[in-house]
């Protein structure tokens, strides 16, 4: 994957309230981009459409995930993958919301989603160089996270500003 730019964006639903609130303070420990962007699951690959193109094709999206309500997911167990480190992640329970919306969005903008990709829904908790390190703070995570729980209510837009900052440029109520 390329480096990550200005104008870059991705979909993807932010963790707010409580749910943020204890997630981050594992991220504060582990995650060396933690202030740089919410806690949140990304939805489409990165990058997604520009900016303009989100603001032309935006009534398209709200019409495929119009048959979408809120819905609840939980956060209670942890899983790490290998990335020129490691990325140690939390694993989001949900009834088959998540995938479906990606599916949905899919097929109508198929050259914002890979295919050929391995996309494992994740929200990121650290990066690790040391395997060590790693699974020092998924053991710890393991025992202390308990369950975190959260409504998701809208798929947000995000964009990376001039700072290196991803956050909502937009969103799309459920």
């Amino acid at each position: 994957m390329r480096a990550l730019k200005k104008g870059d964006s991705a979909l993807g639903i932010i963790i707010e309230g409580e749910g943020a609130e204890r997630i981050n303070l594992f991220r504060k420990m582990y995650d060396v981009f933690f202030g740089t962007f919410p806690p949140h699951i990304t939805i489409s690959d990165i990058p997604f459409m520009g900016e303009m193109e989100w603001k032309l094709k935006k009534s398209v999206i709200e019409e495929k995930i119009s048959c979408f309500s809120p819905f609840d997911i939980k956060f209670r167990s942890t899983g790490f993958f290998a990335n020129g480190g490691y990325v140690l992640w939390l694993k989001p329970e949900d009834k088959g919301e998540t995938d479906e919306i990606r599916r949905t969005l899919a097929s109508v903008f198929p050259s914002y989603f890979n295919p050929d990709r391995d996309f494992r829904k994740h929200l990121t908790v650290g990066f690790f160089q040391r395997e060590e390190e790693l699974m020092k703070a998924k053991k710890f995570l393991d025992v202390s996270l308990g369950i975190v729980e959260f409504s998701a209510k809208k798929i947000s837009f995000m964009l990376i500003d001039e700072n290196g900052n991803f956050s909502e440029a937009d969103h799309i109520e459920l």
